[in-house]
């Protein structure tokens, strides 16, 4: 027959049993948070296509207004001078720099729903 086990020895086995629940547990949290992650990853990649698209949509509908002489270049000169206050974007419309202006690279986000 097996010996009878001490209480200190049984307190000794349950604070293991407790320990290796509590390692498992925080193994699945971090499973669970990094899928989380992943999938939020997934959202604002997704998120950030759909704008881009739009965004060019936008600009292809615009141009071809200009093409189809339904609107003046004039029109998308002036839009563009009133929006754009980076250096380097007004550079590509050949803008002049606006005092106080930004030339850094930093991108503003705008939103198209």
């Amino acid at each position: 027959m097996a010996a009878k086990k001490t209480p200190e020895q049984r307190l000794a086995e349950l604070n293991e049993q407790q320990a290796k629940i509590e390692r498992e547990l925080k193994q699945r949290k971090e499973r669970i948070v990094q899928q989380k992650r992943q999938q939020q990853a997934k959202l604002m990649n997704q998120k950030r296509k759909r704008e881009t698209r739009q965004k060019v949509l936008i600009g292809a509908a615009i141009l071809a207004k200009i093409e189809a002489g339904e609107w003046s270049r004039d029109n998308l000169t002036r839009l563009l001078d009133g929006y754009l206050k980076r250096d380097d974007d007004r550079a590509l419309f050949d803008l002049p720099p606006v005092p106080g202006g930004k030339s850094n690279r930093a991108r503003s986000s705008s939103r198209f729903r």
